[in-house]
């Protein structure tokens, strides 16, 4: 055996004591091109999602239904996202432009160390899953929605009971059913401030009638996350039941066929709608309400709150309603 001059044998050592395939480079430039593939779907998907927002439909949105802050945050993941799958878009591409570009290069391995560099399919499994779903599944639209938010707002309110039966509600509408058919012509302003000031009819349906036709700013608008709160303090309720008119704003679900028992409801949601719970005044109108269900209405009216079920409910005489255009968010945080 030739020994060198020194008497030490040297070992040709290379930085890579491993075999490769012929393949290692294209299956590295493949591994990386479905890592880039993959982070800028998500990014473009949260874009997609975003890109509804704003849209002047005034259906709910995928979006909308996630907590603001929680939006914010999607937003600048998905931007960051974007600015790291960009990154490495260029530096693959800078990479694959060397025709002498080693994908090992830059890490070492121990003497007798092996292991594949191969393109390995099964770990973005997890990853495109979510994605096939999204895609395949398709994007619930706003009737799905709307569909969604009225099994919700059912859930509210005493249960078992009807809308219109509901711990004393009638009692406290004072016989709203038994009117539909009365007094249903206008009234002339003058005659109307006439009547709240003279008490002409009894039982309250002359102030009923008369406030119904006059076009005064309510007392009060609180919002129906507030009325919860107040349902449940016996000096606000108080308060409350003292003023002539109050307004408050929500979705319009009908009890009856004709309107004239309803409910305005808002969803509070401390994440998403999947943890949505109802908040709601129940009503009475002695007119019926053509409105559609889900429809965002303003109610003005006389408020009360009666005790079902343990709990109070604010319940409403209602003399006015009209459709709004809804807010930006529809829930209550």
């Amino acid at each position: 055996m030739h020994m060198p001059a020194d008497g030490h044998h040297h070992d040709h050592d290379h930085a890579h004591d491993h075999d490769h395939d012929h393949g290692d480079r294209n299956s590295y430039f493949l591994d990386q091109l479905c890592m880039i593939a993959v982070g800028g779907a998500y990014a473009c998907v949260v874009f997609a999602m975003f890109s509804t927002k704003w849209m002047p439909t005034g259906e709910p949105t995928l979006i909308n239904i996630i907590v603001p802050w929680i939006q914010y945050m999607l937003l600048f993941g998905a931007i960051v996202l974007l600015l790291l799958t960009i990154i490495r878009a260029v530096g693959v591409w800078r990479a694959s432009r060397q025709a002498d570009f080693d994908p090992h290069q830059g890490h070492d391995h121990g003497p007798g160390e092996h292991h594949e560099h191969g393109w390995s399919p099964w770990k973005y499994i997890p990853l495109v899953i979510p994605l096939v779903l999204f895609i395949g599944l398709g994007v619930p639209d706003g009737r799905m929605i709307r569909a969604y938010e009225r099994d919700l707002a059912e859930q509210g309110g005493p249960k078992g009971a009807s809308l219109h039966g509901a711990g004393g509600l009638d009692a406290v509408m004072q016989a709203q059913v038994t009117v539909n058919q009365f007094a249903m012509g206008d009234l002339s302003d003058g005659l109307a401030s006439s009547l709240v000031n003279a008490y002409l009819l009894s039982g309250g349906l002359a102030t009923e009638i008369a406030m119904e036709e006059l076009d005064v700013q309510p007392d009060a608008m609180p919002s129906l996350g507030e009325l919860d709160q107040i349902a449940g303090d016996p000096r606000l309720q108080e308060s409350y039941t003292n003023f002539g008119r109050v307004e408050v704003e929500g979705n319009f679900y009908p009890g009856t066929p004709d309107g004239t028992y309803f409910r305005v409801v808002r969803l509070r949601v401390a994440c998403c709608l999947g943890d949505a719970r109802p908040a709601m005044v129940m009503c009475s109108s002695r007119k019926p309400v053509p409105i559609a269900s889900g429809d965002w209405v303003a109610v003005q009216g006389k408020l009360n709150f009666v005790y079902a079920e343990d709990k109070w409910y604010p319940v409403m005489k209602v003399y006015k309603v009209y459709k709004k255009k809804p807010p930006a968010y529809p829930y209550l945080k």
